[in-house]
This record gives C-alpha cells, sequence and structure tokens, in this order.
C-alpha cells in the first residue's frame, strides 16, 4: 500500500523500491511530461490504483533504474524538483 494522503493499492517492480521511501506518485488521471495518462491496470493479476516514477518518467532526467527516491517533500502534495 502507498500512502498518498489516502491509502493506495499500487504495483511495483523497480529494484529499488522499500518500505517508508518518499517516493513521486502519479495518481488516476495524472497525465505525465510525455503525454501518458495513468489509468487503473490489472498487473500481474492485481489492481494497481497509479504509478511509482522514475526520474525519466517525470521528465527531471534520463535515469530509468528505479524509482526517484526523494529527500524532501510532503505526502500528498506536488513534488518541488529543485528539493531532491
Amino acid at each position: 500500500m502507498v500512502d498518498t494522503g489516502e491509502k493506495l493499492q499500487i504495483v511495483c517492480g523497480a529494484p529499488n523500491i522499500a518500505a517508508g521511501q518518499l517516493v513521486p506518485v502519479a495518481t488516476v488521471g495524472t497525465t505525465l511530461p510525455n503525454g501518458a495518462t495513468i489509468t487503473k491496470a490489472t498487473i500481474r493479476g492485481v489492481e494497481s490504483s497509479g504509478m511509482l516514477c522514475a526520474e525519466d518518467e517525470l521528465g527531471l532526467g534520463s535515469d530509468h533504474s528505479g524509482i526517484k527516491v526523494l529527500t524532501h517533500g510532503i505526502v500528498g502534495q506536488p513534488i518541488d524538483p529543485s528539493l531532491n
């Protein structure tokens, strides 16, 4: 479960994800910089209500090796790329 201010079930296969991390989340309805809009999806038989994002998916760089782990931010609020 992911806490965005509400508990969401989000499926993630990134190698660097761990409990307790502060990470960027694109919830259902979010449009990413590449134009893709997040929808509910079933991944490996489990419903997913969003996506945990890598740097490149947010338009913040080219790293796609794992989820962007943030060092600052407030749960449920937009990220400030200058702080992370």
